[in-house]
């Protein structure tokens, strides 16, 4: 194997693990994202509010 060939190689197993991980944090902040309006529908509907829970749910 030729030093080039093995550069080439590692190269594109890194971008491989980085493109990975970028989609993991990207899935991970969604999750979060989802969470925090599921929270906040939440309190509006146990304060009785469900006009508004349905409101913060369909900005989804």
């Amino acid at each position: 194997m030729s030093v080039t060939t093995v550069y080439q190689t590692t190269c594109r197993a890194c971008e491989q693990i980085e493109a990975a991980v970028m989609a993991s944090l990207a899935f991970v902040a969604d999750f979060f994202i989802i969470a925090s309006v599921a929270s906040k529908a939440s309190n509006a509907a146990m304060s009785g509010d469900y006009d508004e829970a349905r409101r913060i749910i369909e900005t989804l």
